[in-house]
């Protein structure tokens, strides 16, 4: 039983980390379209 788990790292400065790790542009943050597979990078924001 092998399960695999998305592996830690860091993105850089002008990136956001998903939960799952992924990297998307900091532009993409609160564009109002979720990029990350939870939405978390639309959690957050003041509109």
């Amino acid at each position: 039983n092998s399960t695999t788990y998305p592996q830690p790292r860091t993105c850089r400065s002008d990136e956001f980390t998903c939960n799952d790790y992924r990297c998307i542009p900091r532009s993409s943050v609160c564009d109002g379209r979720p990029d990350c597979t939870g939405s978390e990078d639309e959690a957050n924001c003041n509109r």
